[in-house]
Order: C-alpha cells, then sequence, then structure tokens
C-alpha cells in the first residue's frame, strides 16, 4: 500500500463530508484517520446535526490544534434533523472534484484516498469508485487500533475476499447493484461510505440523499447513482473501517422496518421507467421477504400491510 504515493501538484481535491450526532466519543479517530492519509488535497466537512453531547465542543479543539495541509471546517445545525439533511448540507457545501462519506464513528486507512483517486485519474470517465470495507465489533476495534497499521493491514490480508479491481460499465451497473443485495467480496453496495463519487455526475444528475427516509437513506441514494453512472470501478482493498456497536441493530425496530419499507416502496416507484423491471422486482421481494421475517411485535406487524401492498405492485414482475 505505502507504493501508491502519488504527484499531488495540482491534484484532484476531494471533499469528504462526516455527518455527526452525539459522536464525540468516537469522532477524534475519525478525524485522525483523515489526517493519516496520504493523500492531501482533501477539504473535510463535518456536519453536526444538532448533536445533545459534547461532539462540537470536541471537534472544534481538534480543528483548531490541528497543522496541516488538509482543509476542515464545521457546520452545525440549528436543530436535528436527520443523516441525510446532513449530508446533503455537506454536498451543498463542497468545492472538490471528487465526493466521499465517512461515518463519523468509522475511520479510513491510511492509503484510502489515494488509492481511489489513482483510479479516477488512470480512467477520468469513472463516475464512482468503490472500496473495500472490513467490518469490526468495539472491543475487536480498540485492540486493533493498539496494535497499530501493519497489523490492522495483515488482518485485512487475511480476510481479503477478493484481488485487484473490476470495471463495470452501462447497463451492467444497475444489474450488479441490484443482483448484490448487500455485499460483493469486501465491498458493500448498499453503503453510500468507502466510496468516491464525481462531483460533477453528483451536479449533473441533482443527486442526493431522501430527507423522508430514516433508513435506507443510502440504498436509495446508491440506487440512484447506479442507475445513472456510466463507469464504476469496483476496487477490493479494504479501505474503510465499519464499526459495529452492540446496538447497531436499531434500537427503535418499528422506524427501521418502517424507513426500510420507504426505501423499497421508492425503487418500486422506478419499475415504470426501468429496463430492468425483473431485477427490481426480485430485489425488492428479496427484502420483503427479509424483512417480514424480522417483524415480532403487533405494532411492527402493522407494516405487513404496507409490504403485502408493495408486493402486489411488484408481482408481475417476479421472476
Amino acid at each position: 500500500m505505502s507504493d501508491m504515493i502519488l504527484n499531488q501538484e495540482n491534484k484532484l481535491k476531494v471533499s469528504i463530508i462526516v455527518p455527526v450526532y452525539n459522536a464525540e466519543k468516537y469522532i477524534a479517530e475519525c478525524f485522525n484517520s483523515i489526517t493519516s492519509q496520504t493523500y492531501k488535497n482533501i477539504e473535510t466537512i463535518f456536519v453536526d446535526d444538532a448533536s445533545t453531547d459534547g461532539s462540537v465542543q470536541v471537534l472544534r479543539g481538534i480543528i483548531g490544534e490541528y497543522i496541516g495541509k488538509i482543509e476542515f471546517k464545521s457546520i452545525v445545525h440549528e436543530k436535528n434533523m436527520n443523516t441525510s439533511t446532513a449530508r446533503n448540507t455537506g454536498i451543498e457545501n463542497t468545492n472538490g472534484e471528487y465526493l466521499m462519506f465517512i461515518d463519523s464513528d468509522d475511520v479510513i486507512m491510511p492509503c484510502a484516498v489515494e488509492l481511489l483517486v489513482k483510479h479516477a485519474e488512470c480512467r477520468q470517465d469513472t463516475e464512482i469508485i468503490r472500496g473495500g470495507a472490513f467490518s469490526i465489533k468495539m472491543n475487536d476495534w480498540h485492540y486493533l487500533s493498539s496494535q497499530g497499521l501493519g497489523y490492522i493491514e495483515t488482518i485485512i490480508e487475511k480476510n481479503r475476499r477478493k484481488e485487484g479491481f473490476e470495471v463495470l460499465e452501462d447497463e451492467n451497473i444497475i444489474k450488479f447493484w441490484l443482483e448484490n443485495s448487500e455485499s460483493y467480496g469486501d465491498i458493500k453496495t448498499m453503503s453510500a461510505c468507502m466510496t468516491l463519487y464525481r462531483m460533477d455526475f453528483i451536479k449533473k444528475n441533482n443527486l442526493r440523499f431522501s430527507v423522508d427516509l430514516q433508513q435506507g437513506e443510502d440504498v436509495y441514494f446508491n440506487y440512484l447513482c447506479f442507475k445513472n453512472a456510466k463507469h464504476i470501478i469496483l476496487e477490493h482493498t479494504p479501505i474503510y473501517f465499519y464499526r459495529l456497536h452492540d446496538n447497531s441493530i436499531s434500537i427503535d425496530r418499528y422506524n427501521y422496518y418502517k424507513g426500510w419499507i420507504g426505501c423499497l416502496e421508492k425503487v418500486s416507484n422506478e419499475l415504470q421507467n426501468e429496463k430492468q423491471k425483473k431485477l427490481i422486482a426480485n430485489w425488492c421481494f428479496y427484502w420483503i421477504r427479509r424483512w417480514i421475517a424480522c417483524l415480532k411485535s403487533d405494532k411492527e406487524k402493522t407494516l405487513a400491510i404496507r409490504f403485502a401492498n408493495l408486493l402486489e405492485e411488484i408481482k408481475p414482475f417476479i421472476g
């Protein structure tokens, strides 16, 4: 990984957006992973969504103490909205040629931005470059951090499922996304993180996160991106560490499933205009079957009616 250093004069600027909400325990680790990047032409925008803990104070402190080439700024929402709104605020305030998202409790490998930018510069018609990810539990996370970068790289190499990179083009892009519902090797297909998006592609297609979705906002955003893209690169190197919390599966189960139904309904609305009707219908059916099996309480089971209505809409296209 260390042999990929690029001549960074006049190189592309990458805008990293970090939505923040009550992340004072983790935000410094996220910040430090950005300052450790081998690629330095970066602006980072932290968007605090009206945190009620000390996130803003921690951020102001570490940004004030930072001395280096990476640009940092923070934006604070006056009232809490949601992650989608925070990310959209970040998009509206970017100046980079490329866009990247990091969650405030996660970190990226030092080579992350450089590796993705290298692909972007080698093939400038590529709208999206996705890297691999490594999920880890809290206790394991702290142990790995204490062992240093070399140890982390060893763990990644041992757990890598695929080597190298792949190029997807035209209709194969949305087909790939719909056929790989959750992951493809080390690549998490649903998340907006671990990805470099070309900013003029985002602007041209007016791509934003849906603020009415409380869950599945990444999924719908990536659906729109994959539907509109002509060239995508899949880089299998794990560059992103996703922190698994003990409460990662939503505390508010009802709203969690309700949010997912909203996402599926939005995707199913594309059936009328999509060439891949069968693929989209089968994709929706996969998630409907999965979430119906999870419904337990009487309140949650009321959502089954919406699932059933959605199933009726997509049934003619299920293969």
